[in-house]
């Protein structure tokens, strides 16, 4: 069984590892297990994963913790796009060094309402706001682990605490209505994820979930913080920027896929998001 150890996954300066991936359906994992703690978070698709022999399907805005020298294995049930999280236990806190255990990072954010930490299962599905601010959060991980500017460390340790607080809160909410509307907007959002580059009205989104246009609208945006147009034209400029970043594609073709009709529409919002034009977005990455 092939071990990942600390020294081969985790800078020893560091003790965080952070990395976005993804994958093609049916890529399988074998059973391994980890010197070190991994958190998992599903950004689109499907997978299972099986930690100590036991089963857990995870889809996007769900978050998987895998406990230090615990048996896993995954396989993508569809293409994947995932983030890893790994560290070691004192990079949350001073008094976990000689710690290998994710329960004991726990200790450090809960409430006197959590007594039974070890009956936790350990998938965690994020609804509503807490999925759209945690990407945000992962993100912003991300960009601070690759970029490696000076405080990056403190930064991101701030971030972790956001997270492990975001887990832990959503441990202890929902009832089963909720869930229920929630489930159903989930899936909204990955129909959108999925679908942004053609024409999407909130008309459309609200007959697929049997709602009326206003009730949709409504409890959209009680979920997730914003508008559900804005959360469209949010995915397509980010996805905008990336294609920007990492093609060669003119502005045109880029508008095309992301589903905007109009350019002159496109370069307003675009400027309006991040404060610059395409060629100056292309012109930052040559730096």
């Amino acid at each position: 069984m092939r071990v990942y150890t600390e020294s081969e996954m985790i800078n020893s300066a560091e003790d965080i590892f952070v990395q976005k991936n993804t994958i093609h359906a049916d890529v399988v994992e074998d059973v391994h297990n980890h010197e070190f703690v991994e958190l998992v978070y599903i950004l689109s698709g499907r997978a299972e994963h099986f930690i100590n022999d036991k089963r857990y399907e995870l889809s996007k805005g769900n978050i998987l913790f895998i406990n230090y020298n615990q048996t896993h294995s995954y396989k993508a049930l569809t293409e994947l796009e995932f983030v890893n999280l790994l560290l070691k236990p004192e990079f949350m806190s001073d008094s976990l060094l000689n710690s290998k255990n994710i329960y004991e990072i726990f200790y450090l954010f809960l409430s006197d309402e959590f007594n039974n930490i070890e009956d936790i299962i350990p998938v965690v599905k994020l609804n509503g706001k807490e999925m759209v601010m945690i990407e945000r959060v992962i993100n912003n991980c991300i960009e601070e682990f690759n970029a490696k500017e000076t405080g990056y460390l403190n930064i991101l340790k701030g971030y972790m605490q956001i997270v492990f607080n975001m887990i832990i809160r959503n441990m202890h909410q929902n009832t089963e209505s909720v869930k229920y509307i929630h489930s159903t907007l989930d899936n909204i959002i990955s129909f959108i994820d999925k679908n942004y580059g053609q024409k999407i009205t909130v008309e459309m989104l609200a007959e697929r979930c049997f709602y009326n246009t206003a009730y949709f609208s409504r409890v959209f945006k009680e979920c997730y913080g914003q508008s559900c147009s804005s959360y469209i034209k949010q995915k397509r400029l980010t996805e905008a920027i990336r294609l920007l970043k990492e093609t060669d594609l003119s502005v045109e073709n880029i508008i095309e896929k992301i589903g905007y009709s109009d350019k002159s529409v496109f370069y307003r919002h675009l400027k309006a998001f991040t404060g610059q034009t395409p060629s100056s977005i292309r012109k930052n990455v040559k730096k």
